[in-house]
């Protein structure tokens, strides 16, 4: 049964779309993360200070991988194990 697809929509703080991409069959959230961030770099320029994302992205290695791309907070839906202050540290 083909019920869809998935999609990875991105919008900044004016809530504008600057990004959609429509995957081929049904990844898992967590290994689409870097390839988005990618793309925001490239269209972009730069990654973008703060992030949010739904919680089928939560894991600790992708919060350290937008760490390593220094994006100051990363706010999952879900915990899945990382407490709040590792994701976000500004006021």
């Amino acid at each position: 049964t083909f019920y869809g697809h998935k999609l990875c929509v991105t919008g900044g703080s004016s809530n504008l779309i600057t990004d959609c991409v429509i995957c081929d069959g049904n990844p898992a959230d967590t290994t689409l993360t870097d390839q988005m961030l990618d793309r925001q770099h490239d269209l972009c320029g730069h990654y973008p200070l703060k992030i949010a994302l739904d919680g089928g992205f939560a894991s600790k290695e992708n919060l350290n991988s937008a760490k390593s791309k220094h994006i100051k907070d990363v706010c999952f839906a879900k915990k899945r194990g990382i407490e709040v202050e590792e994701m976000c540290r500004s006021p």
